[in-house]
């Protein structure tokens, strides 16, 4: 009798290693595929948050007072609020990432009433289909004289303000999700 020596894998050996193999592919593809979603996510969270930071350091910079560079006017946050005795504007402003450092923040865009401050609203009144939307409001606490200083007039109390800036920012194709906030406060 002669034996025969086997030679390959029979059948039942291949399909289990394609089987094994196409497991190990899906779990490898499933990850692939996730880590790919998260990049994206956080990509877009840098995106708005970089944003936020953005708004609130253009804001930040012009202080509370008028001041004059190169021959232009640029206005105060005091500016904003003109003879108005609210306490609170707020606006929404539209822009794609790239028109960032040139966005227009504009004092007759902010409104004492009017908004609802909220993505469904900002996303609504987006009429020039930008990518992101801000919610930007500008809070004035009025201060008081110190009492220890009776030698001034009460009348530049104005000096003794507290500006709060709130942006929140929503890439509007992403959805409310993806909301980035930041503030702070600048007086004088």
């Amino acid at each position: 009798m002669v034996k025969r020596r086997k030679r390959g894998f029979t059948i039942i050996e291949a399909i289990i290693a394609m089987a094994i193999f196409a497991i190990a592919a899906a779990s490898i593809s499933v990850a692939i595929n996730t880590s790919s979603n998260m990049y994206k996510q956080e990509n877009i969270r840098l995106q708005t948050i970089s944003a936020a930071d953005s708004i609130i350091q253009q804001l930040r910079s012009r202080g509370v007072g008028t001041k004059f560079i190169d021959n232009s006017k640029i206005n105060g946050l005091i500016d904003f609020f003109g003879d108005d005795t609210s306490t609170e504007k707020y606006a929404y402003i539209y822009f794609d990432y790239t028109d960032l450092n040139t966005v227009v923040i504009d004092k007759t865009q902010y409104k004492s009433t009017g908004l609802e401050k909220n993505f469904q609203d900002c996303k609504s009144k987006n009429t020039d289909n930008k990518r992101f939307g801000a919610e930007i409001s500008i809070e004035r606490t009025n201060g008081e004289m110190p009492s220890s200083d009776l030698s001034q007039e009460l009348t530049v109390a104005w000096y003794y303000n507290v500006y709060t800036i709130n942006v929140k920012v929503w890439n509007l194709e992403q959805g409310e999700n993806s909301a980035a906030e930041a503030s702070t406060s600048v007086s004088r």
